[in-house]
């Protein structure tokens, strides 16, 4: 079978041979940096996409950045999982270093408790510190008998209504953004209050807006201290 060649019959440095099987063809020399590829018949065309100047790591993939230019980046692996965090001492438990950036943190409780009465909060952080205004936040307690109960607070979000000091609380609270003009979170949560006095399941939901992103949160037990129990966080 003869070879024909077509175009530009010489090859120029940088430029690119192409062929049909029939036919062979070397565009000009190209523009560094930027990949060729076909858009079917005829020759192939320099797209305007920057190519990085280094190989990625394993199991990367190109991504754009909607500019034209090319970055190797990693998939995410889902939620990213905190440290345990016992809840023995103290009456207040912070988890800092959230990376910046995150859409989603859940808080996990198992088997926490405190000396007193005192009702369960969060309240969210930026790396200006701790957020103690702006608020709307509400819980309704249902107890195994007796009347329903709802509070609510401006300073935080309230995840449970005062409770006998023998009650173990477990269960979960997400925190979710929902606007990231404004840095609102959005929390709702389900925590169950268990103990020889009572049984109560504590429904929360809230909102506030953050001077900028997110990046730490602090669990209190309301003027009371920790005797049992862990928390932690995931994030994603």
């Amino acid at each position: 079978m003869a070879l024909i060649l077509d175009g530009n019959n010489t090859p120029t440095a940088g430029g690119v041979g192409y062929g049909d099987g029939t036919e062979l063809a070397f565009t000009a020399a190209g523009t560094s940096g930027r990949p060729v590829v076909s858009g079917g018949a005829g020759a192939p065309t320099f797209r305007p996409y920057t190519l990085p100047a280094a190989d990625g790591s394993a199991s990367q993939f190109l991504q754009t950045d909607g500019a034209g230019a090319l970055s190797f980046a990693t998939p995410t692996s889902g939620f990213t999982l905190g440290t345990p965090v016992v809840t023995t001492s103290g009456t207040q438990i912070s988890f800092t270093g959230i990376p910046a950036g995150v859409k989603q943190v859940v808080v996990s409780f198992k088997n926490v408790s405190s000396n007193s009465t005192g009702a369960l909060s969060i309240q969210l952080g930026t790396s200006g510190g701790i957020r103690t205004t702006g608020y709307d936040s509400s819980v309704l307690g249902v107890p195994g008998s007796g009347a329903i109960s709802v509070d609510g607070s401006t300073t935080l979000f309230v995840l449970t209504g005062d409770k006998p000091a023998s009650n173990l609380i477990w269960g979960s609270v997400t925190l979710t953004l929902e606007n990231s003009t404004n840095n609102t979170w959005v929390s709702s949560g389900s925590l169950n209050c268990d103990g020889a006095v009572n049984i109560r399941a504590n429904m929360s939901a809230g909102y506030v807006p953050l001077p900028g992103v997110l990046t730490q949160l602090r669990i209190e037990s309301l003027g009371d201290t920790f005797d049992s129990g862990e928390i932690n966080i995931a994030y994603i």
